[in-house]
C-alpha cells in the first residue's frame, strides 16, 4: 500500500515492560526474518537503526556497527529473494 515509509529498528532482550535496549543482532526478534519479509513485501521506505546502544570505542563504532549489520541483512535477504 505504500503507506509505511520509514522503520526505526531496534532489538531488546525481552517483550514490554521488561525489556533491555540491545544491539542489533542480539535481541529477542529475528531480524533476518523481519528484513526477509520487508523484501518479499518490496517495502520502499527507510530501514534505520534507533536507540543504538554504547560501544567500547565510541559512538560512530556504534551506529556503524549497526547500519552494516541492517545493511547485510537487506543484501541477505534480496539473496535469497532471487535463488
Amino acid at each position: 500500500m505504500g503507506k509505511l515509509w520509514k522503520i526505526h529498528s531496534r532489538n531488546v532482550t525481552s517483550p514490554i515492560p521488561d525489556f533491555v535496549e540491545t544491539y542489533i543482532d542480539n535481541g529477542y526478534t529475528d531480524m533476518s526474518k523481519l528484513m526477509k519479509t520487508l523484501v518479499d513485501v518490496d517495502f520502499r521506505g527507510n530501514f534505520i537503526a534507533d536507540h543504538v546502544p554504547p560501544m567500547t570505542g565510541g559512538r560512530q563504532l556504534s551506529w556503524s556497527y549497526s547500519m552494516g549489520y541492517i545493511r547485510a541483512l537487506y543484501d541477505f535477504a534480496q539473496k535469497g529473494k532471487s535463488a
